[in-house]
């Protein structure tokens, strides 16, 4: 089980530092005033192009922040088959892991709290980890938009839908809190 824990970890790990990579190769960054051709706005300059100073409402993080992300048609991701019971490997310091599901899309708010970005109703999860006296701490310490781009372009190359890493935890408490918020 710790070694299947570990291998995850580390690919998860690998994956996040190669997107990285590539990402932080990328000329167009999130929130920059960017400068595009725009032949029909009422706004242009003497050269043909206007400055742009607002995202699109879905922008391509990662691709092109200045266009709308487009629809694609993604091979959806299966669901693993979860265990009914969590044990901690014995004589090793083992930490656990939460992953959301992607439809969640949880984070963290500066308070500590938890959200989810696509409205649902996390108060279930928000009073496990209270009544358990828990914390989660991100998996990742990248930006939303870092995520996001990660996401955009794995999906750009691969044709699959990808899980949202940004929804991965540390939990964080002591040892007997912490396993009896996995049991529960």
């Amino acid at each position: 089980m710790h070694s299947r824990v570990t291998t995850v970890a580390l690919s998860i790990a690998a994956f996040i530092a190669t997107a990285g990579l590539v990402v932080a190769a990328a000329p167009k960054r999130y929130g920059t005033t960017q400068h595009a051709p725009v032949p029909h706005a009422s706004t242009t300059t003497t050269t043909g192009t206007a400055t742009v100073s607002h995202l699109p409402e879905n922008p391509w993080f990662g691709v092109d922040v200045t266009k709308n992300k487009p629809a694609m048609t993604l091979k959806p991701r299966t669901a693993r088959v979860k265990q009914d019971d969590i044990t901690r490997p014995t004589g090793v310091n083992s930490r656990l892991v939460v992953k959301f599901n992607d439809d969640m899309k949880i984070r963290l708010l500066p308070d500590g709290r938890i959200m989810s970005l696509t409205g649902q109703d996390a108060t279930a999860i928000q009073e496990l980890l209270d009544a358990n006296a828990v914390l989660l701490e991100p998996m990742s310490s990248l930006s939303e938009e870092r995520i996001q781009s990660i996401i955009n372009r794995a999906e750009l190359h691969s044709g699959k839908a990808q899980p949202d890493v940004g929804g991965m935890f540390h939990v964080m408490g002591f040892e007997r809190d912490v396993d009896t918020a996995a049991r529960q």
